[in-house]
């Protein structure tokens, strides 16, 4: 059972050998690399952005140059939004090399050296959310659609999801056709699929990419506060040779919102408790950051921290996030605004 993105091909690899239940090698495989991933997509006419592999900073401007001047930037083989970023016409491709082949996190990984892999792909712009299914040979028998915002800039990191994602009409059925689609283009076998898309003109689903693990961010704890249940015991059923897993509506709703912290040294932070205490909230996360340098945040992993909490409906539980997030107060002396230090 994978936890994080590095453990999906050892997982499937295991269950193989072993004649268990599992994701297979092959899917595994495209799951772990965001360049297979797309051929597969692209193999099957799932919508995607155009993209391509680059090897260069020239390469990535000669997309962009393609591409009207703007494009995504990432790695082929991290989690976490680590490395992506979004370039305009005006940032500079050198720097933005420099940032996507350094992002590392090797304290989440085996110490080996894993291979240097990069796409270029088309901007799209759109709403993004997020597909969370529970898969059994092949079929797919839970489905949760989670919404998500972003952090505006340069680098696309998640600012907080909500459960159920709220959808115009049809987009719904649209965005099960293409799941289903895409459990197919890859041949994924049994297990979970955590998988992104942007809806172009907010109606039409575009894949982003797709992990065959547990979400993160808390967004499996959303689905079981929204839909009841929990959605790693349906993980854990269908690794057991069962499809006994059943479909759910929501009937609450329930929303993570990332807190904001200003660049410079943290002095303290307070009103954690305050915000635990407020109705509706269901978890308040702050880390001890006292003491560290923060600036901007370009990963998930930088996050300064975050509240959960449900309502009757969106517009209730968005309130009561933002009341949770406000009582949560950093005090920080102003200085450099450069990356923070993961």
């Amino acid at each position: 059972m994978p936890g994080v993105e590095y453990g999906v091909a050892a997982a499937a690899a295991l269950a193989d050998a072993w004649g268990l239940p599992g994701a297979g090698v092959p899917a595994a495989r495209i799951l772990r690399d965001k360049g297979l991933l797309r051929e597969a997509a692209d193999r099957a006419g799932l919508p995607q952005p155009k993209w391509r592999r680059v090897a260069s900073a020239g390469e990535a401007e000669r997309f962009r140059a393609e591409s009207g001047g703007r494009c995504v930037l990432k790695p082929a083989n991290r989690q976490g939004s680590l490395g992506v970023q979004l370039l305009d016409a005006g940032d500079d491709i050198e720097e933005a090399w420099a940032h996507t082949v350094g992002a590392d996190e090797p304290r989440l990984r085996a110490r080996r050296r894993l291979p240097a892999a990069f796409l270029a792909e088309e901007w799209i712009s759109g709403p993004e959310v997020s597909v969370e299914a529970v898969v059994f040979k092949g079929q797919v028998l839970f489905r949760n659609v989670t919404g998500k915002t972003v952090r505006p800039g340069r680098h696309p990191v998640e600012a907080g999801h909500r459960v159920p994602a709220e959808l115009p009409s049809g987009v719904d059925g649209r965005i099960a056709a293409a799941m289903d689609g895409l459990v197919s283009a890859t041949g994924f076998r049994t297990g979970v699929l955590h998988a992104e898309w942007l809806l172009r003109d907010g109606e039409h689903p575009c894949l982003v990419e797709c992990a065959g693990r547990v979400p993160g961010d808390g967004i499996h704890e959303l689905i079981d506060l929204a839909h009841g249940g929990s959605f790693v015991a349906d993980f854990l059923t269908v690794l057991g040779g069962s499809g006994d897993v059943t479909p759910r509506t929501p009937r609450l709703h329930a929303g993570v919102r990332f807190l904001d912290c200003p660049s410079g040294t943290v002095d303290s932070v307070t009103g954690a408790g305050d915000a635990q205490r407020l109705a509706g909230v269901v978890k308040v996360h702050v880390p001890d950051v006292t003491g560290q340098q923060l600036g901007t945040v370009s990963s998930s992993q930088q996050r300064a921290g975050y509240v959960m909490a449900t309502g009757a409906t969106a517009r209730q539980a968005e309130q009561r996030l933002a009341e949770a997030a406000a009582a949560v107060r950093f005090s920080v002396r102003p200085g450099p605004a450069g990356e923070e230090k993961a």
